[in-house]
């Protein structure tokens, strides 16, 4: 939103006496908790404790605590 539309919608607020509140969605959605499980494969170059040098980096996968930017399941969140 630029300047004008904001400044626009902060004098409409005062002169209708309306409540306002400011929420920053950008943020929200970026970083939104996840209410299911979701796994991922490991990216490359993601460096592996020494214990799990065992097997194939394929093997392995983690999981996601918070929701990534451009995941199916981010608009939902």
């Amino acid at each position: 939103m630029d300047a004008i539309t904001f400044r626009f919608l902060i004098g409409l607020v005062v002169l209708k006496t309306l409540d306002m509140c400011l929420i920053d969605v950008v943020t929200t959605y970026l970083y939104g908790s996840l209410d299911k499980d979701i796994h991922m494969k490991i990216p490359e170059g993601f460096k592996m404790p020494e214990a799990f040098y065992d097997k194939s980096i394929s093997v392995y996968s983690i999981k996601l605590y918070k929701s990534l930017y451009g995941l199916k399941q981010s608009g939902r969140m």
